[in-house]
């Protein structure tokens, strides 16, 4: 019996009901053709359910993302208020210095103007803390953010992918075989749908009775005839 020497079985990533056949047991295909495709409305429908799910969690990430860039700038632009409201205060301070040593103004004016300076320098210093810790917190949620968004993007291909199994294709090039099937027919995930041999080489299958399995080794040599041709061949295996 003549074989081919390299085949690819053809079988189901996903169950379903053969909804068209593109190619015929016999025909020659090249590696990514369609052969068949199925119908299955449950895995399409929690395919969309799934999907709309991880979008809607990759939008509600994205926002916080957005909510922490907001908060920073926020933060920054407090900082720039207090810096500037002390470099103003001092600048009175200064003045008010200058106006008490004439005697122009009383000391608690002066005094108050020092308390508000020594005010604005501590909100200044925990402006600064703040930010810097706010920093620290930001950085490590952006990146928690980012690594849960790009999870679930895979999640999204996966899936994506599993409906995508629907579409049977050609994984190599060669002859379709034992692929025989009926629109509407029912196939179980797994199932074997026929087969693709590849037809540029060959083996030989031949029974041996056991009275001779003891005078056959690999290696030896043997001959054929095919089509009134002889063919050269050995034992592999």
């Amino acid at each position: 019996v003549l074989e081919p020497a390299r085949t690819v079985q053809i079988t189901a990533p996903q169950g379903g009901r053969v909804e068209n056949i593109e190619v015929e047991d016999g025909a020659f295909v090249k590696k990514g053709d369609i052969l068949l495709n199925l119908k299955n409305s449950d895995l399409e429908l929690d395919f969309m359910n799934r999907e709309t799910q991880i979008i809607e969690q990759i939008n509600n990430m994205r926002s916080t993302r957005i909510q922490l860039e907001q908060n920073k700038r926020q933060v920054q632009e407090q900082l720039l208020d207090v810096n500037y409201r002390y470099q103003e205060r001092l600048r009175i301070l200064t003045i008010d210095s200058a106006l008490y040593r004439d005697g122009a103004i009383a000391k608690g004016d002066l005094d108050a103007s020092a308390n508000e300076l020594n005010y604005l320098k501590g909100l200044k210093s925990l402006s600064k803390e703040r930010l810097s810790t706010d920093e620290e917190y930001r950085e490590l949620q952006l990146r928690r953010i980012d690594k849960s968004i790009e999870l679930m993007e895979r999640n999204l291909e996966a899936i994506t992918r599993n409906l995508e199994n629907l579409t049977i294709t050609a994984l190599i090039d060669g002859q379709i075989s034992q692929f025989s099937h009926e629109i509407g027919e029912s196939k179980t995930k797994g199932v074997s749908l026929g087969r693709i041999d590849v037809i540029d080489s060959f083996t030989v299958s031949a029974p041996v009775d056991q009275y001779y399995l003891n005078r056959v080794n690999f290696g030896q040599e043997a001959t054929a005839e095919i089509n009134e041709k002889t063919y050269e061949l050995s034992v592999s295996k």
